[in-house]
């Protein structure tokens, strides 16, 4: 036996749902239910109310049932034309330096381009609660501004990424999805309401003619526009029948329910009967009825000739074919032709071609709901899966291709930083006027289970998953030491046949600092010439020894690739440095006889940090370690329980030991 097909339209006034088969080229139709909703819990062909509306569709499902038997549990369904939005987004991941571009990274940027596409659809702090995203394609990826169809294992600076996303209202589809859900229900497709009217109105022999097609519910009239046999166009214009309605309620001070039953009473010639506001009965001659409407009338065909010349480029079709209730208006299809300043035998209402015993088959409202099934019937339209995020229910488009955790992430529109964790943010700095940056640590991704178990962004889903998310952390801030900074001018030499790396004198937002110092951010560092070999050898015997070397006392002999240097020898990679002291009477490792401090000042540097004294000792005083705390006081009773270690150039020093001019001094609990 044929699969049954349960095709269901959940319009504005009514719900109409219509059981069919699949036979030949077309359907059959065994049997048609349309309800009316008895409140206004539609409002321009969205749902407001989804308790009521649900009742009305179980209202449907019964009077089918209580026929026909068992019905389908899957529904074939429809959104408006109007929803679906389509938009271009795109973004950039620069790197630090260049890098090979890994699979994630290819993601992220993926991921960023749909979150940018996302937010030109609505506010940008909360775009994703209003879109879902139902497909995309990667337009483009480029490196370093070229074009590439897959980045991933190339080397680059900067990686950007095109997408073309498609979008439905999020509330489009959880409104529609809910009234399904209770009213004992699935999705079994989605498509367009345009979409489905064209299925059933306009056959493909029809579609070679430049035409638009005008689906005239009771909130809103749906137009497409078909042009050499393809869709070119859809649009919507924000009022229907209900605008008619409402001019009839205006006109014969009556209910919205009443002027509704008016309407369909028009085609009658006879008084027609129905009280009034204060509820006296009264009779209304549907001729005046007429008269009063026509401006109404002619406003509703200037709003929809005016879409559809918009649509079409400015250009009349040669046909417009009027569907849905409100095509039925008296005089709508004049005032359309006139609107657009056409013939007025090229515009006209088209009934389905189809044959069925049901009598709600030969009205207008039966389109689109007989378009609907043939999509089913097709295997065409959005097919959704649902599962599970954080017990939230996801909706997937089902395009045949297989679906993953990442494809529910960005239907559920969760941010690429919750995914991968927010880097953190970069460090800049300035060397000789040049803008240098340090780029964040990367965050800690997000942990994934499936149905409790461990999963990747790969993971393959079923229907009714179960997936748990604990979104990423963000990363440190960027960090780098000024040694780092000045890596690009040190130069690599050997000194006295040791490997060593040689930078140049630097200054660190204007003074001198040790290598080791952490750059702030926007740190200026400059230096104006390359390290010389006299420097270089200096700082070696100064740092090989423990203390700097009294150029009094001794005299360095400097050989720079076998030759003597002068001061101004400028150090190059791989050059030869030999360093000696050239009066053997003075042993370099054995400690200089202590001079007489000078008796103006003293610079030592204490924990790192330079400190200049005026001590009050005369002169030949000796100004010892414990001097140094009358001018920087230090808490030595902070750590209670902890040994006081006290350091001079490395050495351990008691609190009388005597400093001297550029004395290196820790003081440090252990």
């Amino acid at each position: 036996m044929t699969e049954r097909i349960f095709a269901l339209d959940i319009g504005t006034r009514k719900v109409m749902g219509l059981l069919a088969r699949a036979e030949g080229d077309g359907v059959v139709v065994d049997d048609a239910e349309l309800v009316e909703h008895p409140t206004r819990s539609m409002s321009a062909g969205q749902i407001q109310d989804v308790p009521r509306v649900a009742a009305v569709v179980r209202e449907t499902i019964a009077a089918l049932e209580a026929r026909c038997g068992k019905i389908p549990t899957k529904a074939a369904v429809a959104v408006a034309g109007r929803n679906l939005k389509t938009v271009r987004g795109r973004a950039k991941l620069p790197f630090a330096r260049p890098q090979q571009v890994t699979a994630e990274d290819s993601q992220w940027c993926v991921q960023q381009a749909l979150q940018e596409a996302q937010r030109q659809l609505g506010p940008s702090d909360a775009s994703a609660q209003y879109h879902q995203c139902v497909g995309y394609v990667v337009t483009w990826f480029s490196l370093d501004g070229e074009t590439l169809s897959q980045p991933v294992g190339h080397v680059g600076e900067t990686l950007e990424a095109e997408v073309l996303a498609t979008f439905l209202p999020r509330r489009v589809l959880d409104s529609l999805f809910s009234v399904l859900e209770a009213s004992g229900l699935e999705a079994l497709c989605v498509t367009l309401e345009p979409i489905a009217a064209l299925q059933a109105a306009v056959p493909e022999g029809l579609r070679r003619f430049h035409l638009a097609l005008v689906d005239i519910g009771a909130g809103t009239s749906d137009i497409a526009i078909v042009r050499e046999g393809r869709v070119r166009a859809f649009g919507m214009v924000p009022m229907a029948g209900d605008f008619v309605t409402d001019r009839i309620s205006d006109q014969c001070l009556v209910d919205f329910f009443t002027a509704e039953r008016l309407k369909c009473s028009l085609a009658s010639e006879g008084p027609i009967e129905a009280l009034d506001l204060f509820h006296r009965p009264r009779h209304f001659a549907p001729a005046e009825i007429r008269r009063g409407l026509e401006p109404a009338v002619k406003e509703l065909a200037r709003q929809i000739a005016a879409h559809i010349l918009d649509l079409a480029g400015g250009q009349a079709p040669q046909l417009v074919v009027c569907v849905g209730g409100g095509s039925l208006t008296p005089g709508i299809e004049d005032a359309i032709s006139d609107a657009l300043g056409i013939e007025r035998d090229r515009v006209g209402f088209r009934a389905p071609s189809i044959q069925s015993a049901s009598p709600a088959m030969s009205t207008p409202q039966a389109v689109t709901p007989l378009g609907i099934a043939l999509v089913a019937r097709d295997k065409a339209g959005l097919r959704f899966r649902r599962v599970y995020l954080n017990e939230k229910p996801v909706h997937l488009l089902d395009s045949g291709a297989t679906l993953t955790v990442q494809a529910a992430f960005v239907a559920a529109g969760v941010p690429p930083d919750q995914i991968y964790g927010r880097p953190g943010p970069a460090r800049t700095y300035t060397l000789n006027g040049k803008v240098r940056a340090v780029r964040g640590f990367p965050g800690s991704r997000g942990r994934i289970s499936v149905n409790g178990q461990p999963a990747g962004l790969d993971r393959e889903l079923r229907e009714n998953d179960r997936i748990k998310f604990e979104p990423g952390s963000s990363g440190a801030e960027g960090i780098a030491t000024l040694r780092e900074a000045l890596a690009e001018a040190a130069v690599q030499v050997r000194i006295n046949g040791d490997l060593q790396t040689v930078f140049p004198n630097a200054l660190l937002d204007g003074a001198h600092c040790n290598l080791d110092a952490e750059l702030p951010d926007r740190a200026r560092i400059a230096w104006d010439s390359p390290a010389t070999a006299w420097e270089a050898a200096e700082k070696f015997m100064h740092h090989s020894r423990g203390h700097r070397h009294d150029s009094s006392s001794v005299t360095l002999k400097v050989l720079l690739n076998g030759a003597p240097a002068s001061r101004s020898s400028v150090l190059c990679a791989g050059d030869q440095l030999d360093v000696s002291v050239s009066e053997p009477s003075l042993p370099f490792p054995e400690p200089l006889p202590e001079a007489p401090l000078p008796f103006n000042s003293l610079r030592v540097r204490l924990n790192g940090e330079e400190i200049v004294l005026q001590p009050a000792a005369g002169p030949g005083e000796r100004v010892m370690l414990f001097d140094l705390f009358r001018h920087v006081p230090m808490n030595l009773s902070a750590v209670p329980g902890k040994r006081l270690r006290l350091l001079i150039n490395g050495e351990s020093a008691g609190f009388t030991s005597p400093l001297h001019h550029d004395a290196e001094v820790r003081v440090f609990f252990e």
